[in-house]
């Protein structure tokens, strides 16, 4: 083989390997993006509960053990979670009284703006409309007289 074929022939296959790679590359992003959209809440909740289930079946006597019935590392563990839950808590507290202080704020606002513009002129209201009884309603005041 000549050099200039062999030279060709690399060149075709690093332009391969390059396809390739930003195949991979496209195919690994789609594959992320879909991984994290498929897990909902509900699938998180069931996974977990599948996960125990099995877990607890095959040494129910040494997970037990691991979650502090029997042992007392479990008790640190169950200590960690409360503490996250109630670290978890506070931070969504602390985002809702921002938001309703935000909201207070606005409504502070527009109450602020009603105040300077002038209030609207009253429209007087329509008149009632005489509308006749439907064929039911009339053939039930005839009937009780």
């Amino acid at each position: 083989m000549r050099f200039e074929q062999l030279k060709h022939r690399v060149a075709r296959r690093e332009q391969l390997l390059e396809g390739r790679l930003q195949q991979t590359g496209d195919q690994w992003r789609t594959l992320r993006t879909t991984w994290r959209d498929s897990w909902t809440p509900l699938r998180i909740v069931v996974a977990g509960l599948i996960g125990g289930f099995v877990i607890g079946r095959s040494d129910p006597v040494q997970t037990l053990g691991k979650l502090g019935a029997l042992g007392g590392s479990g008790t640190r563990v169950l200590q960690m979670i409360t503490a996250l839950s109630g670290l978890f808590a506070s931070v969504q507290a602390s985002s809702a009284a921002d938001q309703a202080e935000q909201a207070a704020e606005k409504a502070d606002e527009v109450a602020d703006d009603a105040a300077v513009q002038p209030a609207p002129r009253s429209v007087p209201a329509p008149e009632p409309v005489a509308v006749a009884p439907r064929p039911a309603e009339a053939a039930t005041e005839l009937s009780e007289r």
